[in-house]
């Protein structure tokens, strides 16, 4: 068969489990403060029956306000969008489009919002062997200064064996813990933060239904230097068909033309596990002199990936597309009419997403190069970067510390003027280190000194808040926040 050619080919199936096998997607392809953006939602039966009165619920991010959609709004309750699709029939799609403010000035640039999709009924009918029937939730909300996350058994049984929590501040493992929960037990801790960013990933039981992986990540929380762009480095829990988040920064200038993945990666090889599924995102702008009536895109697959587990995801506008045997994947936006952007500069942008599959127990240190090749109608084509990610095991960085419990530091005075004492409960006598911080994360001060007691004087110190912590050669032994008047 050349290139480029088509054969049809009759394929006998017969039905094993009669079950609807509902999938979802969304995304936009750019977050800007202070306008209005756009999210595609995508989503398709591929079961082998019905799906009976389908619904769609979207959870805006918290600095997103929903303006309008395409589709008549159901119902809304805070952030939380519904829309009723009815029946849909096996094999069927549909897509609509929902319009969103974000805030202009509760923001940061360059900070990451997640919206969620998730389409009902979410059964995926598939037997399950040795599992306990515990279903695993996590959560987290900023407090100011400290961080609440929960780990949630929202199930009437009881695990049965013990499963592992981590707790990762921007590229660190900063706690690595075991836990087991009764029938609709909760595990509740506080952390005290300090501006990074702090993800919870926990496992479910073993034989759990689907591929739930439950995280979730807090950014921009407490007082100190922020750090921004970390959220994605890490998988999100939409690994099931049925549940998709998507992830972006909001941002100023960009470029255009474009290709990024999903996630992207731990470090500067932008690590990623074996057997981890990438979400691709390929963005265009018409930035030519004219309107474009057909945008067709080229993706060279990197050998390493498998074409057979290509699924297509949310877009800008409706496309076809066809794999070719050479691993080419082609995108066709035909009759699109996309404006050019000196008379349309938001409607002379698209987008497309998919997912893919690596092939199966990758090598560690294999590198998935891919980029992507964009025609608006007959010109030359405009070539993306090159998205990257290496296969690695046990790559995140960890730091074991002990757990910190900040009920037994004391302050006194606090606020202060001239000096004050750090005390906190303990009988270690080994060397420690006092390092002060300001607002924007520059170290001011490091001392160190033996026992559980510091006086700390002020010396030339401006009024304002302060954040310190102090360590010995295990890890941190207390954190906090203090006050210069």
């Amino acid at each position: 068969m050349k290139y480029f050619d088509t054969v049809k080919i009759d394929i006998g199936l017969q039905t094993i489990v009669e079950c609807p096998y509902l999938e979802v997607d969304i995304s936009t392809p750019i977050l800007r403060r202070c306008f209005n953006n756009t999210y595609s939602v995508h989503y398709c039966n591929q079961g082998t029956a019905v799906a009976k009165d389908a619904y769609v619920e979207v959870k805006l991010d918290k600095w997103l306000k929903y303006v309008s959609s395409t589709r008549p709004l159901s119902s809304q309750l805070g952030n939380i969008l519904r829309y009723d699709l009815g029946d849909i029939p096996i094999s069927d799609c549909g897509d609509f489009q929902i319009v969103t403010y974000l805030d202009c000035d509760s923001t940061l640039l360059g900070q990451t919002h997640c919206t969620e999709a998730h389409i009902f009924p979410d059964s995926l009918c598939l037997p399950t062997n040795g599992w306990d029937g515990s279903r695993i939730r996590v959560s987290g909300q900023c407090l100011g200064d400290s961080i609440q996350f929960e780990i949630k058994n929202a199930s009437n049984s009881p695990m049965l064996q013990q499963s592992e929590y981590i707790v990762v501040e921007d590229e660190i493992i900063m706690m690595q813990k075991p836990f087991q929960l009764g029938a609709n037990e909760s595990l509740r801790f506080n952390m005290p933060v300090f501006g990074r960013t702090y993800r919870l990933e926990a496992a479910q039981s073993v034989g759990h239904p689907g591929s739930s992986k439950p995280s979730v990540t807090i950014e921009n929380c407490g007082v100190g230097p922020v750090s921004l762009g970390f959220v994605n480095q890490f998988h999100q829990d939409d690994a099931d068909p049925f549940i998709d988040i998507d992830c972006q920064q909001n941002r100023g200038s960009y470029d255009p033309n474009d290709k990024q993945g999903f996630p992207t990666g731990y470090g500067k090889s932008h690590f990623v596990e074996q057997n981890q599924q990438i979400e691709y995102l390929i963005r265009f702008q018409n930035t030519g002199t004219d309107t474009a009536f057909t945008v067709r895109i080229h993706d060279t697959l990197s050998t390493h990936l498998d074409p057979t587990s290509f699924v297509g995801g949310a877009s800008s506008h409706p496309y076809s597309y066809r794999i070719f045997d050479n691993g080419i994947i082609e995108f066709l936006f035909s009759a699109i009419a996309l404006p050019d952007s000196n008379i349309n500069k938001s409607g002379s942008i698209g987008f497309v997403k998919f997912t893919i599959a690596q092939r199966k127990d990758l090598p560690l240190g294999t590198e998935i190069k891919n980029r992507a090749a964009i025609y608006f109608d007959y010109n030359s084509p405009i070539l993306t970067n090159t998205t990257i990610h290496t296969i690695g095991k046990n790559f995140i960085t960890i730091t074991e510390i002990p757990e910190i419990n900040t009920s037994n530091l004391r302050i006194y005075p606090n606020p202060f003027s001239q000096e004050t004492v750090i005390e906190w409960e303990g009988n270690n006598i080994d060397e420690k280190v006092f390092e002060l911080y300001d607002l924007q994360g520059r170290q001011l001060r490091k001392e160190k000194f033996t026992d559980n007691r510091l006086n700390f004087k002020r010396n030339q110190l401006q009024n304002g808040l302060y954040f310190f912590k102090i360590t010995d050669k295990n890890g941190i032994l207390t954190q906090g926040k203090m006050v210069v008047d």
